[in-house]
């Protein structure tokens, strides 16, 4: 395989382009899942944030913390 670079006629061995064709392939899935499931982690964060939000008057999460803070010895 021959690849022009600057002029330059630049030859890969068949096998070494496959390989580095096959490594750009992994990389680029590795990002496109880890993108995905940082996006899903982002999402359920943010409703668990909303949902402990829009919650905290009828659980009274700021009672209870000051409660169990004054227990502790």
């Amino acid at each position: 395989m021959a690849n022009v670079s600057f002029g330059r006629t630049v030859c890969l061995p068949s096998s070494m382009a496959g390989f580095l064709s096959r490594c750009i392939e992994k990389i680029k899935s590795w990002i496109h899942w880890s993108w995905t499931y940082l996006l899903a982690v982002w999402v359920w964060v943010v409703l668990v944030v909303f949902v402990v939000y829009i919650l905290r008057g009828p659980l009274k999460l700021s009672e209870n913390l000051s409660y169990g803070i004054g227990c502790v010895p």
